[in-house]
């Protein structure tokens, strides 16, 4: 087949997203045996595909697909056998150029307009904002995408069943579909609901630590914990350029009191602990400080709860992180961690811990109503899983995402670039990994599924019910230099890309004019543009080339037209519902935080009257010892 070249998907012809879309269309339709038989062998199924990715998240030991040391080689491979069906496909379909999977640098609409939800691009993946009154479901009028269920998919593709054969059960929501069991969506089609995260005060903002930056690193481990990032630490909040995309799809935890729960401990517990300790010290005193001092305890009890329930509140404070002095718009970031530190287990990846029957999810849940939440056997406070998100946040299933494969193409880039500049082999091991290990071992890759000419090195063999049966699986090790492969990238082989550039400032009008110009056929669009560029991989600034005919001899292509904003009306409606939405939970749930804190301050100001009266006694009963 030869060296498969990845472009960014701005950049190729229109015919050439039409033929991709397609194929994915196709790949989501219709089952292995009916694609084998019209598309050949290397074709793949998108419910195959999804069962290999599911699989590696419910591994018995760890995941096998998601951890800082597996991610990248397990999705290098699914990525390839992606591609190739991709390929095949467009071969028939009369899209011959699609010769590699595209990718999408999501990187570009952040430097243009600080965020990716204003992108060119979700005219094909979809409104990002989701229906909050139809359980977030978005508009998606390219691939009308229909999240496969039990019935359905067995009808569909025998294949749907092999998560029963290697996890004992279907690893399937209570609804059926095939999400992770602790998340209960019931959409049909995609869920999102952008920066919206865990019943957060206010959104999480898209900031990302450059890949350039990540290219300073000299160490392999280093660099793929700065592309994965950190996540919520005592340096503050560091999502890496993996784990933005899949947080910024947010959750919809919108009717569970999750921050407010956590605020409630907190005001209760922290005046209970102040009230011991202050019990405490008062006691001390009693018993060894003069007797005629002793009258005076109850203000110097009031003072030790005052001066212990702030030593407290710095506690929680500090204990949060120290970034909290940064401001209390990320105060509920914190608040997710802290209620992580007490095992209330709110976050994703968890498939583990189901497998081990540590997590308990509803099997069915009637249709017309809400899923009950897992039961967790383990953590205190960890009264239920809260965990309900965007498909793309979805660590098992966000291979249902439209955008999924493109949107980690870009991370496998930054991999295959990191490793021609320096090509360090120094992985870091964890519990269940070494390099030498096979991929993800309860449905492994082959050579042949990847199409390559390399000797795989793992002494396990691929089961019956993979595509090529009963040839060694591939390790780590094989395929973690990308190198070794029959890929690469535009900007890593040519010396000059084009390089598309989102228009600037895009600020879509009210929503009556949007779709006022809508109707009358000429809508509201911004048009940005496509520059040729001198490729400087590891260099933080692009170089634009105003000689175009240097990317037109480098790439063999015309220049690609420049990428248009166009100002939807339903897609405008959907993001003003989701924003009405938000306002009206943010006022209930400072009304709930308001509440606790009245109680606590009506707490504090009766103990304090009562200290005072008691003051005031024991001084009128000095008086009238000394008069009589």
């Amino acid at each position: 087949m030869g060296m498969r070249v990845r472009r960014e998907i701005r950049t190729l012809s229109q015919n050439d997203i039409a033929a991709y879309f397609e194929a994915i269309r196709i790949m989501r339709s219709i089952s292995l045996k009916a694609g084998f038989d019209k598309y050949g062998t290397r074709f793949r199924s998108y419910d195959y595909l999804s069962v290999k990715h599911a699989t590696s998240v419910a591994h018995p030991c760890e995941d096998q697909g998601h951890l800082y040391t597996n991610q990248i080689t397990f999705h290098r491979a699914l990525l390839v056998e992606f591609e190739l069906s991709v390929i095949a496909i467009c071969k028939v379909i009369g899209g011959n150029s699609v010769s590699a999977l595209p990718y999408w640098n999501w990187l570009i609409d952040v430097e243009s307009n600080g965020d990716w939800v204003t992108s060119s691009l979700w005219k094909y993946w979809g409104s990002p904002y989701g229906d909050p009154e139809k359980d977030y479901c978005i508009l998606d009028p390219v691939f009308n995408t229909v999240v496969s269920t039990i019935s359905d998919a067995e009808q569909r593709d025998e294949r749907m069943k092999l998560l029963h054969i290697i996890s004992g059960r279907h690893f399937t929501n209570g609804f059926g579909y095939y999400r992770s069991p602790w998340n209960p969506s019931k959409c049909k089609g995609l869920a999102r609901n952008p920066g919206w995260v865990l019943n957060a005060q206010s959104e999480i903002p898209i900031v990302h630590r450059g890949s350039y930056e990540c290219f300073k690193v000299r160490n392999y481990s280093s660099f793929v914990h700065c592309t994965q990032g950190a996540g919520v630490n005592w340096n503050g909040v560091d999502f890496g350029p993996h784990n933005i995309p899949h947080i910024a799809m947010g959750t919809f935890d919108d009717t569970i009191y999750g921050e407010q729960l956590y605020f409630a401990i907190v005001l209760f517990v922290i005046p209970l602990f102040s009230i011991v300790l202050s019990s405490a010290v008062t006691l001390f005193k009693y018993i060894f400080i003069e007797a005629q001092t002793r009258k005076t305890l109850a203000s110097q009890f009031v003072w030790n709860f005052l001066f212990l329930t702030m030593i407290s509140i710095s506690f929680v404070l500090i204990a949060s992180s120290p970034s909290a002095l940064a401001g209390l718009d990320n105060m509920h970031v914190y608040a997710r961690w802290n209620k992580e530190l007490l095992g209330r287990r709110t976050i994703d990846f968890q498939g583990t811990d189901w497998r081990n029957m540590k997590i308990d999810c509803p099997v069915s849940c009637p249709n017309d109503q809400s899923c009950p939440r897992c039961k967790l056997q383990s953590g205190w406070l960890g009264l239920s899983n809260e965990f309900s998100g965007s498909d793309f946040w979805d660590g098992a299933y966000s291979i249902n995402e439209n955008f999924f494969f493109s949107i980690h193409g870009i991370i496998d880039k930054m991999h295959y670039g990191w490793f021609i500049d320096h090509g360090d082999m120094d992985i870091e091991v964890s519990k269940c990994f070494n390099v030498s290990n096979t991929i993800s071992p309860e449905f492994c890759f082959t050579s042949a599924d990847m199409d390559l000419d390399i000797n795989a090195s793992s002494h396990l063999k691929s089961l019956s019910y993979g595509e090529n049966p009963n040839l060694p699986c591939l390790t780590h090790e094989d395929i973690v230099d990308p190198r070794s492969q029959d890929y690469t990238y535009d900007v890593l082989v040519e010396d000059y890309s084009w390089y598309p550039v989102e228009p600037m400032a895009v600020l879509c009008p009210d929503v009556h004019t949007v779709c006022e110009q809508s109707r009358k056929g000429t809508p509201v669009s911004f048009t940005g543009n496509v520059y040729c560029k001198k490729n400087a991989f590891t260099l933080e600034n692009a170089i634009i080339e105003l000689n175009e005919t240097l990317c037109i001899q480098s790439t063999n292509m015309s220049k690609p037209l420049p990428p248009v904003v166009v100002c939807d009306c339903e897609a405008e409606l959907l993001r003003a519902k989701s924003s009405a939405s938000r306002e009206q939970i943010n006022r209930h749930n400072y009304h709930v935080i308001g509440y606790f804190m009245a109680i606590f301050v009506v707490f504090v100001f009766i103990i304090k009257r009562r200290s005072k009266l008691n003051e005031y006694n024991a001084v009128n009963q000095s008086s009238n010892e000394l008069i009589y």
